[in-house]
């Protein structure tokens, strides 16, 4: 809400504050010479991304038919 301004009377829909989607973890995923892999925050100091094979059969089919074919790719 901005300084000053009532929240309206009702609301037709949902609301979605920040906190609920910080609480989903989503899955971030790379192509490497064909090879699909999951990317997620190494151990350690400083913090850094990590790749990692994808082992999720259900998450790689879905990766393949929604992401384009050819080439390396991070989501």
């Amino acid at each position: 809400m901005m300084p000053g301004l009532a929240p309206p009377a009702t609301i037709d829909g949902a609301v979605v504050m920040n906190e609920v989607l910080d609480a989903i973890p989503p899955h971030i995923l790379s192509r490497k010479d064909g090879t699909w892999l999951e990317r997620g925050v190494a151990a350690g100091l400083p913090l850094r991304w990590e790749d990692r094979p994808l082992h999720d059969p259900p998450l790689r089919a879905l990766a393949a038919e929604r992401f384009p074919a050819d080439g390396d790719y991070l989501s």
